[in-house]
């Protein structure tokens, strides 16, 4: 089915979802005063599915878990669904921006692993240009383990950056531990996917 809308943004400057939308009628149309004139026919959508906020990011999740070497980018790599805005090289790990903004980098994921100095292992992954060497933004835990030499389990570390990115700018998270980690699979009931991971990347203006 192709993705079509109507176009009532005049009314109340809104666009509806990609999904099934019902035809105004007698007896369903919004309440408007004064009186307003609604669409007699729908129109197709241009360049796909171009609803609001519908073709500006990038949305990817890591079901199974995977290693990342010390000063190495992390791999976040199914790819669930993407916007014209930003891309993704799941090979290296690299989002390249397709077209000016400011752009809103999100994460959580479920890292093991990290240094170790004395009682404390620590993870720390950052967001940098795609070559590496501009940091954005950090995230971290600290796992205190006194007398053994095991690794932390799996901390959830959350971390987001606004950058403001010219077209073809690019941008990776990297481990920054001082150590391999790992991106650790959680999974739930038996009907529950397993999740290891995801990272947002969102042009918002």
């Amino acid at each position: 089915m192709s993705c079509r809308r109507y176009d009532l943004s005049n009314i109340f400057n809104y666009y509806p979802s990609c999904a099934s939308f019902v035809a105004p009628t007698a007896t369903n149309l919004p309440f408007a005063s004064p009186a307003a004139a609604y669409p007699s026919s729908v129109t197709a959508m241009t360049g796909g599915c171009g609803c609001k906020n519908g073709d500006i990011g990038i949305f990817n999740q890591n079901a199974a878990s995977t290693t990342a070497l010390s000063n190495a980018p992390i791999l976040v790599g199914q790819q669930a669904v993407s916007g014209g805005e930003i891309s993704y090289n799941a090979t290296n790990g690299v989002y390249t921006v397709n077209s000016g903004g400011t752009y809103l980098f999100a994460w959580n994921l479920l890292v093991s692993g990290g240094t170790v100095t004395d009682s404390v292992r620590s993870t720390v992954i950052t967001l940098e240009n795609g070559g590496g060497g501009t940091v954005y933004a950090t995230s971290g835990a600290v796992s205190s383990s006194i007398g053994t030499e095991a690794f932390p389990a799996a901390e959830s570390l959350t971390g987001f950056a606004l950058v403001k990115a010219e077209a073809g700018s690019t941008f990776a998270l990297y481990n920054r531990s001082g150590d391999t980690v790992t991106l650790v699979a959680a999974a739930g009931a038996t009907a529950t996917p397993s999740f290891a991971g995801t990272v947002t990347a969102v042009k918002i203006s």
